[in-house]
């Protein structure tokens, strides 16, 4: 009794099998992701273990079965669940060998590593940023140094201007778009950073429509002809708490994904910005929304779309235009 409650303590399947793959004995009767129970002597160990009516292409248990030694194994099975994830079943199989030291059977063990993978991948990929943090503070600080003086020089220049009194409305024009350029280039630095120490970043009050102005003019000129650009935006939305830098970015990244969203590049892009009436809390909102006429997004990517460099890793060939992190730096 206390080595079947043991056994069926166990945090996954053990088993014993034939030569021919078949279950000889199993803790369990079913494979954990079933719903209906069998007999375990009526399953292969592909059925048992992973739930899969094919055999695996790389088996351990037969790896273990020829070599006589035990072997390891790491199995993914589809989840059945939408957005395409997996689960992982780790094997480890003991061979049992008669007096002759011939192969008899085999002991399994399997156990769903899926959640030990996931936090591994979490901790690496918290690594990998820290080290990209470390990286990009040192890039930012001598870009920082770069910016410096060619806000300096731009603001000398309009200094003397006014100086000597000198009226040319076309150069000091072409003055404020090199400080307002540079000083934009100068706040997606302090957003390095901020980023690489990671800190929160202060939000202040700003009407929105100005930014989206500003942004939807630089994207008329870096964008072809073929793509119609509409704007529908309210001026009358009010204020809101944001960082204009992180707007101005999460709307550039935003056009630019929908530009790369469309087959042949064209179609057309639509921005709109719109106040939404209170909720139950009493709140008001103000929505920027940006649509496109391209192909969109497969359901089972959907969830996925905020993961760096997700369209690089297999997908069809329209999404590769873009760089793969435009999604992730807006979330």
């Amino acid at each position: 009794m206390q080595k079947q409650a043991i056994l069926d303590g166990f945090p996954g399947t053990v088993a014993l099998l034939d030569c021919d793959l078949k279950v000889i004995w199993s803790n369990r009767a079913k494979h954990e992701g079933e719903k209906t129970s069998t007999d375990a002597e009526d399953l292969s160990c592909h059925q048992l273990l992973l739930g899969e009516k094919d055999a695996c292409l790389d088996c351990a248990v037969r790896r273990s079965l020829v070599s006589g030694q035990i072997e390891f194994g790491l199995e993914e099975v589809e989840s059945g669940q939408e957005g395409g994830d997996k689960n992982c079943f780790e094997l480890v199989v003991t061979p049992i060998k008669d007096v002759a030291g011939k192969v008899k059977s085999v002991v399994v063990i399997s156990r769903d590593v899926t959640e030990k993978i996931r936090l591994e991948k979490q901790i690496r990929h918290s690594q990998k940023m820290e080290a990209i943090g470390s990286l990009a503070g040192g890039i930012a600080h001598d870009f920082n140094n770069v910016l410096t003086p060619i806000i300096g020089q731009a603001e000398i220049i309009r200094f003397r201007m006014r100086q000597r009194g000198q009226e040319d409305r076309e150069l000091e024009r072409s003055i404020e778009e090199i400080l307002m350029a540079a000083k934009r280039a100068k706040g997606l630095v302090d957003q390095i950073l901020t980023f690489s120490r990671s800190e929160e970043q202060k939000s202040v009050a700003l009407y929105v429509h100005p930014i989206v102005k500003e942004v939807m003019s630089l994207i008329k000129v870096a964008l072809p002809s073929t793509i119609q650009i509409r704007q529908d935006l309210d001026v009358n939305c009010g204020q809101v708490l944001i960082d204009p830098v992180q707007l101005h970015q999460v709307l550039m990244n935003l056009c630019t994904n929908s530009f790369h969203a469309m087959e042949g590049h064209v179609g057309i892009l639509t921005v709109c910005l719109a106040r939404k009436e209170e909720d139950q809390d009493g709140q008001s909102w103000v929505v920027l929304s940006v649509t496109d006429t391209g192909t969109g997004i497969e359901a089972t990517v959907l969830p996925r779309i905020f993961e760096p460099y997700l369209y690089h890793e297999g997908q069809e060939s329209r999404y590769r235009d873009g760089t793969g992190h435009g999604a992730w730096h807006c979330q």
